[in-house]
Formats: structure tokens, sequence, C-alpha cells
């Protein structure tokens, strides 16, 4: 019984414990004190998340628009077929689509990914102006659009130029002619000398399927 401790004749009253030095009292104070803490502004909070959103929606995108590099046909055929299905109401775009790739579903799938949604088809009713911008080497192709944009770098970015953009063709597309109507997508781009540059897109725009109504004016 000699290694229990004696109890202590009385417990020490509250009034004498030790009392704090001054260097222990100014810890506290700090660290409670308001200015250890980064004040709180929720416009600086709002802008950070959207910041970090965009970046995270940046690399998604970039992500998915790399790997169409390695794209296989195959998985171009299944990722078009799943789509058909889940939009019936877009059944006369497949349709033009087929009629103008043919089985070559990889192309298929370049211009739906060059598109926000899927395109609507429809049939020019009237003479339409439309625009084509290009660096004076890309001069011809089957993407316009509606859209007059007379900044370079608006259309640039508006668009999802692969290039400056600098010149401007002015075309008008007769009575007949189909085209796939649609809202330009976000496009990662690589440079000549390594990584990528971001174009966000946002114009509207046409694949035209009968060049032969589309005459230069």
């Amino acid at each position: 019984m000699s290694d229990i401790p004696p109890k202590p004749e009385k417990l020490p009253e509250a009034g004498e414990t030790k009392p704090l030095s001054d260097s222990q009292r100014k810890r506290i104070e700090d660290a409670v004190s308001a200015k250890n803490f980064p004040e709180y502004n929720p416009d600086e909070q709002s802008q950070n998340t959207d910041v970090l959103s965009r970046e995270s929606k940046g690399d998604e995108t970039k992500q998915k628009l790399v790997s169409l590099e390695n794209f296989s046909s195959d998985q171009a055929t299944k990722d078009i077929q799943d789509s058909y299905y889940e939009n019936p109401d877009k059944a006369e775009t497949f349709d033009s689509l087929d009629q103008h790739f043919g089985a070559d579903d990889l192309e298929k799938y370049r211009l739906l990914e060059a598109s926000k949604e899927i395109p609507d088809f429809k049939v020019i009713d009237k003479p339409t102006i439309v625009f084509r911008y290009h660096d004076g080497v890309n001069a011809y192709g089957r993407w316009v659009t509606p859209e007059y944009i007379p900044d370079i770098k608006v259309r640039q970015d508006k668009c999802s130029l692969p290039s400056s953009g600098s010149l401007a063709d002015r075309y008008e597309l007769q009575p007949g002619c189909r085209v796939l109507d649609s809202i330009a997508n976000e496009m990662y781009f690589p440079y000549d000398e390594g990584g990528n540059f971001y174009r966000p897109g946002g114009a509207r725009q046409f694949f035209i399927l009968d060049l032969n109504k589309m005459k230069k004016v």
C-alpha cells in the first residue's frame, strides 16, 4: 500500500491559482485577435471561386480536345451513335452528316466537337450574308458566320479561330443552301513552339453542306 500517494489534506482554492505572466497574456490576446485572421471579403471569395471554376473547366476541355488527337474511329462511332439515340430531334443533322462524310465517323465527331451543342439542320430560305475569317493561307472552308465582327481579337475568340483571322471574306448563301447551324465551341489550339492557346467561342456559325450555293460578294 506504500505506492499509493497520500490523499491531499485539501484541494487548492480557485483563488490560489498562479496568475498568468504578462507574456502569456500577450500570447492569448494575439491568438484571438482579429488581426491574426484575414478579413473575409465575399467579393474576393466569389472571384477566387469563379477563377478556380474556369480553370477546372478549362482543364477538362483541354484534356478532352488534346485526347482527340488519339481518338479512334471506333470511339467516334460509339459517341455518335449514343448522341443520335439521346437526341432524336436532331435526326436530320445526323442524316446530313452521313450524306456528307459517309463512313468517316472521326470527321463527323470533329464537326460535332466544334459546336457547343449538336447543330440544327437548316435550309436557307432567302439570300443570307455570311463571313469567313481567315489568315490568307487557309482561305477556303465550310465554316462561316452570319456575324460581322470588326475587331480581329474578338473574332478570333468568338469564332474559335486557329489562325489570326485578320481577313474577312463576304459570301451570300442562296435559297436552298443546306447548313448545320450551331454556336462555336471553346477550343484549345497548339502553338508551333509548344503549349496551347484558348478560344472561348460563342459566335453563331454555319457549316455549309452546299458549297455551290455559297457565292462570294
